[in-house]
């Protein structure tokens, strides 16, 4: 019996320092997403994407859009996802035939790192490129594979994402899937405020 109570409390001991660690994890994450050095080179790998998807001659206009409070809830309610912050990057690209299209930069909570994420559209918010920025967990990777990501191409804020349904579920990356599409459909929703407040 006395034997029992210590393996119980060695293994709940062992439970609370794995917490810790992971805690201690996340914070320093955190802290390195959000220092300069690291936005800077994120917010430059987001433009290498887009060049390489758009074209060398795009022209790329980054800007910082933040997200009303009343939409933010709104959003947040009708996709049941939390925003990562307050403000999103957003880029408005001109194309070398006079068209324009827009990007945005945002992030979501993985099992237990952010996955960064970028998603293009055209003018009318129809998704055109989606692709994972930078992915920090140990396990779920799949869904920066070009093939999953295409799934969302051509949907709008009017589409379906759920996952197993209208997007093809990942074993081994539940979380991560569904972090994702939410993610994307927040976006979708949030183009058109984003598209209304812009009146270059």
């Amino acid at each position: 019996m006395q034997c029992n109570q210590q393996d119980e409390y060695i293994f709940q001991e062992a439970m609370a320092m794995t917490k810790r660690i992971s805690s201690i994890l996340f914070l320093c994450c955190l802290i390195l997403l959000f220092s300069p050095l690291a936005a800077s080179s994120i917010k430059s790998k987001a433009e290498t994407s887009l060049r390489s998807f758009f074209g060398a001659s795009a022209t790329l206009k980054r800007s910082t859009f933040q997200i009303p409070p009343s939409i933010k809830t709104s959003i947040e309610k009708t996709v049941r996802q939390r925003f990562f912050r307050n403000e999103v990057y957003f880029w408005k690209i001109e194309l070398q035939d006079g068209s324009r299209a827009f990007a945005i930069l945002d992030n979501v909570y993985g099992k237990a790192m952010p996955i960064t994420f970028l998603v293009a559209f055209d003018k009318q918010g129809t998704v055109l490129h989606s692709t994972i920025v930078k992915y920090r967990e140990a396990i779920g990777g799949m869904v920066r594979a070009a093939k999953w990501q295409h799934q969302f191409v051509g949907r709008n804020a009017e589409s379906g994402f759920a996952i197993g349904k209208d997007i093809d579920a990942i074993s081994g990356a539940t979380i991560s899937t569904h972090a994702v599409a939410k993610g994307i459909k927040k976006l979708s929703l949030l183009f058109q405020s984003i598209k209304a407040a812009d009146t270059e």
